[in-house]
């Protein structure tokens, strides 16, 4: 499935992000809290994210043909679409980086703190 990340409904993600109970979801060792922080995120885009395919998939539903002139047009722009929305979603990410692993770690030095105690 493929998604585009430029349409996303960013305030939703973070509303979202906002009820999450981090102190209760990230328990135990750094390597289960990143699956499960990475889990979470994963299932925000499925749920806030906007399909590409569908649109592909309808056109390919009215003509039944990959070969079709506007089959063919739909899908080039879905790859496009796709490598664009890759491309801007990973440059959000990296701009964005050094804020969100320091909060990470701080959240599992925190929490290990806790448990020492």
């Amino acid at each position: 499935m493929r998604f585009d990340y430029n349409r996303m409904d960013m305030q939703g993600l973070r509303d979202e992000l906002r009820l999450v109970n981090w102190m209760s979801d990230l328990i135990g060792s750094v390597e289960d809290c990143w699956r499960k922080f990475k889990s979470i995120l994963l299932e925000l885009r499925n749920k806030l994210g906007t399909e590409v395919v569908k649109k592909q998939q309808g056109v390919f539903r009215k003509y039944k043909n990959r070969g079709h002139l506007a089959c063919q047009r739909v899908f080039k722009i879905a790859r496009w679409e796709t490598k664009r929305a890759k491309y801007n979603f990973g440059k959000k990410m990296a701009e964005n980086i050094k804020k969100i692993v320091s909060h990470f770690m701080l959240m599992s030095k925190v929490r290990k703190r806790l448990k020492e105690v």
